[in-house]
């Protein structure tokens, strides 16, 4: 018998197919967002609240005391940024003086008395209280203080004396004016002229 015919080869076997492509890396992750600035803390709020003395007595004895607004009355500081003070003291003006204004803070910084504060500085017959206690000055005010001030008349006739209380951006006045000097003594009558003398 003839030989079986040979076993034909297996055919080969197919190509392994492609591999894939390895995997994108995923995008990097942008940073979060940086969060906005802090706002800005507001500046700080010096701007006390007006007051009115505006108080004129006259005519007053000579060397007499008063207090102002009264002997029971005060202005009473308010307005101001929670915590901050600022400076009081006392300006005495002359007549005919121009006072400027120091709302806005043209003459104030920050609520503190203008460097040459002393210049204006009246005599020791003008006395700033502080929650009735007499004080040297400029002094720190804040919210709820008290402030008064107490004049002493001149010791002449006809005399003004007249003085701005400040603190902060605020201020106002009060005056006192002597009265005026009495009038001035009748002369005595002229002696009688004597009898004539009897004849």
């Amino acid at each position: 018998p003839s030989p079986p015919p040979p076993t034909p080869p297996p055919p080969p076997s197919p190509p392994p197919p492609p591999s894939p492509p390895p995997p994108s890396p995923p995008p990097p992750t942008p940073p979060p967002p940086s969060p906005p600035p802090p706002p800005s803390p507001p500046p700080p709020d010096f701007t006390a609240v007006d007051f009115a003395i505006g108080i004129v007595l006259e005519p007053v004895e000579l060397g007499s005391a008063y207090t102002f607004p009264n002997s029971s009355g005060f202005v009473r500081v308010s307005g101001l940024g929670d915590g901050l003070q600022v400076e009081a003291w006392l300006h005495e003006t002359h007549e005919g003086e121009v006072v400027p204004d120091i709302a806005g803070g043209s003459l104030v910084e920050h609520g503190n008395a203008p460097w040459n504060w002393s210049v204006t500085k009246p005599g020791p017959w003008a006395e700033l209280l502080v929650n009735g206690i007499s004080v040297s000055y400029p002094v720190n005010v804040s919210n709820g203080d008290e402030l008064q001030m107490k004049l002493h008349a001149a010791p002449t006739y006809q005399t003004t004396r007249y003085v701005i209380l400040r603190y902060g951006t605020q201020s106002d006045s009060a005056s006192i004016k002597t009265v005026s000097a009495p009038p001035p003594p009748t002369p005595p009558p002229p002696p009688s002229p004597p009898p004539p003398p009897s004849p």
